[in-house]
Parts: C-alpha cells; structure tokens; sequence
C-alpha cells in the first residue's frame, strides 16, 4: 500500500502491457480490463504519492496528486459496472474482479476524504477560514462507510486484504476524530471577552436605510443597539471605545451591503465598505464567532474566508428575516420568547 517504487514498476508494466492489447486485441472486453488495471494502479501510485507529499507538507504538491486521482476514480467507477465477469470467468481470474470491487470503493474513501484535507491546507495558508473540526469529522466518517461494504466471497486471500484495508479506514477515521476532539478543545480553551450586558452592537456602512430599520425592529423587542458612531468617544481611540462598548453586547449584527464600487481583473462589481470588514474581524477575534452574525444585503460579494460566520441574506428589506433574527435574540437569551413562536 506505501510501496511507490513497486507501484511505479506495475504501472509502467501495466501501460506497456495495456498498448499492446489495444492494438492486437480484438476483444473489447479484454481492451476494457486492460485499461482499468492501468487507471487502478496510477491511483495506487497517486495515492502514495499524496501520502509522501502530505507528510512532507507539500500540500500543493498532494493536491495535485489527489485531483488527478479523483479524476481516475471517476472512470474507474464509470469503467466497473462494463467489466464483463465471463471474461474474468474464463481466464480464471473471477476472483480479481471481486477484489477490485471493494478496492476501488477503498480509494473513492482515501481520495476523496484526503481531498479536503489538503485543500484546507491551502486554503489556511492562503489566509482563509477554515473549519478543520468540521474537515475532519467528514473525512473520518467517510472512511467508515468502508465498514458498510459487505464482501461476496469464500475466498480467504481477498478477505483477508479485505480486512486489512477495512482496518486501515478505521485506524485513519480514529487518528481524524482524535484531531478533531484535540481541536474542539484548543477552540474551547480560546478565551473570548465575555459580555456584560444585554445590548446588540450594530456594524455598518453606507445603507442608513436598513441601518434605521434594523435599528426599530430591535427597539421594538425592547434591545437597545449600540452604534460606534453616536458614542460619545470621552478621549478613547477607536479601538478602545470598540472594547468598552462591544463588552456591553451580547450579540453583533453586521451589516453588509453593497457600498463601494470596484474593478478588480476585469470585473466590475460592488462590495462592502473596508472598515465594516475590518470590524468584522474584530469583533470575531474578540469576542468569538458565536457571537456575530452577518446580515447580507443578498448578492453582495463576501470574502470566502468570512463563510464560517453565520450569513442572513435578505433582498431588499431587514424586515424579511425579522424572525431570524428573533430567533437569534432569543438563543442568545437576550429576550425571553413570550409568545412561545
């Protein structure tokens, strides 16, 4: 399985071998197992290649290696269902078919749940946000559904690999949860400011039109919004007055809404003001992401790093997600739901 030079070999043994059917073989069964034992072994090698380049942190590199091995795994399960059993029946090698089976199932697993990993890799160092908890409790139970897989045969040399790679998916699910749970506990040992009081601070830009009406559909469940501007500053700097006021709050809204217009590459578009992104973050480093919330102006661009965040999208109106954000009041044990909705 981690043998890539003997991976290698097979593979070059297997194209030369497959070349050769193709042009003298007038069997297209013979052709069609030809070509995906050449497609099974380059994701064999791919695979390993991943590995190798994985645990040197070559996280590109790996990508690489697992992209071109989601691309094999298609066409190995497009290629499974057209192999012919009699032909396997009559070179006397039925057993290899079955055994293919479940091995191309194993690295539909390993590539798939490997993808994510790597591509959070990237992502992370790229500067974006990415939920590695959620990552990799995905990758972990994708690989148990190896355990769903029920082998048909008497054969005790494939149920033995069997085992041996249903064994393997177990192992690498365990080593996945076990990051996970190391992560949820760093995440929980993160100490956020804790809020003294009850208000809502509201972050925004240009649109005083859902500025104010959000502002009435708080005053009208009885929360008071805190806004940065209509503060008196009593000589603070913006970061301060950000800390004393934003200790006060229970909750953040912010809103995003399509202010500034840019050219970026060629396109043209609008996107929210900087200082309502830089706020953003903020309050999210302060406070903690359970904490904010993003009421979106819908169809204005959001950076992909912020997806981590909870969205609100509305059309034209905040009024359209007043229940939402009641919802929200009330799981955060702002308000009290009196009306029991």
């Amino acid at each position: 399985m981690y043998d890539l030079k003997s991976a290698e070999a097979a593979l070059y043994q297997a194209t030369n071998l497959y070349t050769v059917i193709e042009r003298s073989s007038h069997d297209k069964h013979e052709v069609l197992a030809a070509k995906f034992l050449v497609d099974f072994i380059d994701v064999a090698a791919r695979t390993i290649r991943y590995m190798f380049a994985y645990n040197e942190e070559w996280y590109s590199k790996s990508l690489e290696e697992l992209q071109e091995a989601k691309r094999l795994c298609d066409a190995l399960n497009a290629a499974l269902p057209h192999l012919s059993p009699d032909f396997f029946y009559s070179k006397g090698i039925l057993e290899v078919l079955t055994r293919f089976q479940f091995l191309v199932i194993f690295y539909n697993l390993v590539v798939n749940s490997s993808f994510e990993i790597s591509k959070g890799h990237i992502e992370k160092a790229q500067g974006h946000f990415v939920d590695d908890i959620k990552i990799y409790k995905k990758a972990a139970v994708q690989l148990r559904q190896m355990n769903q897989y029920r082998l048909q045969t008497d054969n005790e040399e494939t149920r033995a690999t069997f085992r041996s790679i249903a064994d393997f998916c177990n192992k690498t699910a365990e080593t996945y949860e076990r990051k996970a749970e190391r992560l949820e506990e760093k995440r929980k040992q993160t100490e956020f400011l804790s809020p003294i009081g009850k208000e809502v601070f509201i972050v925004h830009g240009h649109d005083t039109g859902v500025l104010r009406e959000l502002k009435e559909i708080l005053r009208d469940m009885n929360v008071e919004p805190i806004i940065l501007f209509d503060q008196y500053d009593d000589g603070k700097t913006v970061i301060e007055k950000f800390e004393h006021y934003g200790r006060q709050c229970a909750l953040a809204y912010v809103m995003i809404t399509p202010d500034d217009w840019v050219k970026n590459n060629g396109n043209e578009y609008f996107q929210p003001r900087p200082n309502v992104l830089f706020e953003l973050g903020w309050f999210c480093g302060r406070y903690g992401r359970d904490n904010v919330r993003i009421l979106r102006k819908k169809n204005t661009p959001l950076p992909s790093d912020l997806h981590g965040i909870i969205t609100i999208d509305y059309n034209d109106r905040i009024e359209e997600v007043y229940r939402k954000i009641k919802t929200d009041l009330v799981t955060m044990k702002i308000i009290e739901n009196k009306d029991g909705r």
